[in-house]
């Protein structure tokens, strides 16, 4: 299987809120890692390759995954699908970002539940997952451990929201 992009932008939304703090922020609550099943370097949309240093180990202990973007014709191996659900299993938050549903919506956790994605692929989501409760008209929606974003800007709002409902409204103020 060919690998699919990763989206820069929200990869990079990701680590700007989880990642190590920089400025006048005094609080470190998470470690931001990135992972990948794929192998030592991941190829961005935009061409670059970012090389990561965890594998299936990482999604073993994380207590956050975070899916961004993902082509919505592509289908997810089972060995993706299965590192998902047992994440989700042991109690992982995880947040689909955009297209990023796509990979989310075939582990099945998202059937009966509500969802959303980027609105130009609400159709389509509609259509490859009628278990899905589809709502793309919405920012994001939060099942507790389930959220989904609208689209790569969303992923800013999701993620701000994920850590002022972990920690309170001063450290997303910050950021």
């Amino acid at each position: 299987m060919a690998q699919t992009p990763l989206a820069t932008f929200e990869l990079s939304c990701a680590e700007q809120v989880f990642g190590p703090r920089r400025g006048n922020s005094d609080i470190e609550p998470y470690i931001f890692a990135i992972g990948s099943l794929q192998g030592e370097y991941v190829l961005t949309q935009t061409g670059l390759e970012v090389r990561v240093h965890y594998g299936s180990e990482l999604f073993d202990r994380a207590d956050t995954i975070i899916i961004p973007g993902w082509d919505p014709a592509s289908r997810p191996t089972r060995e993706v699908v299965r590192v998902i659900r047992r994440a989700y299993g042991r109690g992982a938050r995880i947040i689909a970002i955009s297209t990023g549903t796509f990979l989310l919506a075939p582990t099945g956790l998202l059937d009966g539940r509500r969802a959303t994605a980027h609105w130009l692929h609400a159709d389509e989501l509609a259509s490859q997952f009628p278990d899905v409760k589809d709502e793309s008209d919405k920012l994001y929606i939060d099942e507790g451990q389930l959220v989904t974003g609208a689209g790569s800007a969303a992923g800013i709002d999701v993620f701000l929201d994920v850590v002022r409902r972990d920690l309170g409204p001063r450290l997303p103020n910050q950021i």
